[in-house]
């Protein structure tokens, strides 16, 4: 009796430890997903802010030749 009460001791513990190492691997798995998630979307962000900031450049640079020809604005270049 008393040795098939230790023996299921061992098995619970085992198991335990077996869940405890499974749900570390997926903790570190979803930390790393979590990350790289998190480096995507920092990458989009920067990409649509150049991205913006180039679009502006070049349309303002339009306006500047059209004010040009028109004669509004003077010719600085």
């Amino acid at each position: 009796m008393h040795q098939r009460r230790k023996d299921q001791h061992s098995v619970d513990v085992f198991e335990l430890k077996h869940e405890l190492i499974k749900q570390t691997k997926l903790t570190k798995f979803f930390r790393i997903v979590n990350w790289t998630l998190m480096g995507l979307m920092l990458a989009t962000f920067v990409t649509i802010l150049v991205v913006l900031e180039n679009q502006r450049v070049t349309v303002g640079e339009k306006a500047l030749t059209i004010l040009q020809e028109k004669g509004v604005v003077e010719n600085e270049r």
